[in-house]
């Protein structure tokens, strides 16, 4: 009965030795990625920091209406963070208000409302700055036709985004009919 208690005793002395081998040769693993963990949150936070001192230039740059450099540091804050909602929709404001001081050249207007609309496409007021800038070509921005030749002219010159903005644009004019279409072809 005592071989076999010292047996058991040593079997157990071995089995903490092992445990104990086996937590200091983890422990370094752990740590490390603990360190790896705590520097990914370092980088998130230093890139989204650097992301919000990009916009606040931008802001500011876009109160003094130069948007040149507004743009630029809205740009380069998306390039930092692509995901940062608030430097898109600023963009999309700047260029807004850029395409305003283009009124006299309306395709160049055209252009960076397409762009505005790209960041937000939901914004109100960018819409009806495009449709009042096609109505000063005399076209009609109602006209799924007018849309899909303004695409067509865009993706001629290699812009597309204008191409992409006004391809859908058209989709969704003619979305209702289709639908009104389908509905009276049900009703037969």
């Amino acid at each position: 009965m005592r071989l076999s208690l010292k047996i058991v005793k040593d079997l157990i002395t071995e089995l903490i030795i092992i445990v104990f081998a086996l937590i200091v040769g983890i422990a370094p693993a752990l740590a490390e990625n603990e360190n790896k963990k705590k520097d990914k949150d370092k980088e998130e936070y230093s890139i989204r920091t650097k992301a919000i001192v990009l916009n606040n230039e931008g802001v500011n740059a876009l109160n003094n209406a130069n948007y040149d450099k507004a743009t630029s540091k809205f740009e380069e804050a998306i390039k930092v963070d692509p995901k940062y909602p608030m430097a898109r929709s600023n963009y999309a404001i700047a260029l807004n208000n850029y395409a305003i001081t283009y009124q006299s050249k309306p395709p160049k207007a055209l252009q960076l409302f397409d762009r505005a609309l790209y960041y937000d496409f939901d914004n109100v007021t960018t819409k009806y700055n495009t449709d009042e800038i096609i109505r000063l070509m005399s076209l009609d921005p109602k006209n799924p036709a007018v849309r899909i030749d303004l695409g067509s002219k865009a993706l001629l010159r290699g812009d597309l985004i204008g191409a992409f903005i006004e391809f859908r644009i058209a989709t969704e004019l003619c979305a209702p009919k289709a639908i009104e279409a389908k509905s009276k072809e049900d009703d037969k």
